[in-house]
């Protein structure tokens, strides 16, 4: 658990969002505020989270 979070974290601070990305939907509560935070933060094309999106359901 706490190298997914520590990685998000990383990930946040390296502003790599296509890692984010793929943790929309992490079980980790922690790891899932990293990567919706960096939806909001971060210039992610809306193509690549509605595809995730798509993905999660």
């Amino acid at each position: 658990m706490y190298e997914r979070r520590l990685a998000a974290l990383a990930a946040v601070a390296g502003r790599q969002a296509r890692h984010l990305i793929d943790r929309i939907d992490d079980p980790d509560p922690v790891v899932r505020r990293y990567a919706h935070r960096a939806i909001g933060e971060l210039p992610l094309p809306d193509h690549d989270i509605e595809w995730r999106a798509s993905k999660v359901r």
